[in-house]
């Protein structure tokens, strides 16, 4: 009998491992001007790039840091210009820049953060000098070299910083300018008008406050309600604020109300409750007409 010849054949094995991976509640988000990008706060303090102009794809990812709690994130942009295309700019893997914004965070660690989405790090720290930060807001008009951010303390305040376009000079990070008048309770959230002559602030004593932003005197104060489904004596907390471009401004509560308010003289002109729980964030069109 002849030998029983065998053919012998090789066999790619491959060993796959799957990560448990389980995301945490998102805390916070802010698209970039143009829409394209959106970054997004979770609640272990990680922050992500979402790509909105393609397949909303995650573009880059910063690790959260233990005992990070972010609560606010938001963009701040300068007038587009060759310096502005800088290695500050966000860039994808080919070079090609995808958004020309810079991106800061505030949360309860009392600190505001501006990132670097190049180096996946931050770029620079401060101080709030107001506790923990509950709410940041950029000025919608900046300046040339030169944008305004309102923060939303713990304290009672609104605090005002600048942020300095780096490419001419200034240096990287928030600059603490001013504070205006503290209120007996915690300032929850903040909003520019379309204009950015005005600060509305709200509060977790159920007021609102309209502020001048050059002179930071106080123009206006709304209560605004005593209505609502919440506990006797429980706080009725103004949790997000919005200004439209014809100057209203609105309010959502703790209470679940939406509330449409005269920009001119605070009087209520809708109330709609339409929530079971808090109203936490408010957005508009890009025109600020709905």
């Amino acid at each position: 009998m002849g030998a029983l010849k065998m053919e012998q054949k090789t066999m790619a094995l491959h060993r796959a491992r799957f990560v448990d991976w389980a995301p945490t509640a998102i805390v916070a988000i802010a698209p970039t001007m143009d829409g394209a990008y959106v970054a997004v706060a979770r609640e272990d303090g990680t922050i992500e790039l979402y790509d909105a102009a393609g397949h909303w794809t995650c573009d880059r990812r910063i690790p959260g840091a233990e005992g990070a709690s972010i609560t606010s994130i938001i963009w701040c942009y300068f007038p587009k210009s060759e310096a502005a295309r800088s290695v500050h700019s966000v860039r994808s893997e080919e070079g090609s820049v995808i958004a020309d914004s810079r991106m800061f965070t505030a949360g309860l660690d009392a600190r505001i953060v501006e990132w670097d989405w190049n180096t996946l790090s931050p770029r620079a720290s401060s101080e709030s000098y107001g506790g923990p930060v509950w709410k940041l807001a950029a000025e919608p008009i900046p300046k040339e070299n030169e944008q305004r951010l309102v923060a939303a303390c713990d304290d009672g305040t609104v605090r005002l910083y600048t942020v300095e376009d780096t490419h001419v000079g200034g240096a990287p990070g928030v600059h603490y300018k001013r504070s205006f008048n503290t209120i007996r309770s915690r300032m929850l959230s903040a909003a520019w008008t379309a204009d950015s002559k005005c600060i509305v602030s709200g509060a977790a004593d159920g007021t609102i406050h309209l502020w001048n932003a050059d002179s930071g005197n106080q123009l206006f104060r709304i209560t605004a309600g005593t209505g609502g489904t919440r506990a006797p004596n429980a706080e009725l907390c103004i949790w997000s604020l919005l200004a439209l471009s014809d100057g209203t401004l609105v309010s959502g509560d703790s209470s679940g109300h939406v509330q449409f308010w005269d920009g001119n003289h605070g009087t209520l002109l809708h109330s709609f409750h339409q929530h079971q729980a808090g109203v936490l964030a408010l957005s508009a069109n890009p025109a600020g007409d709905a």
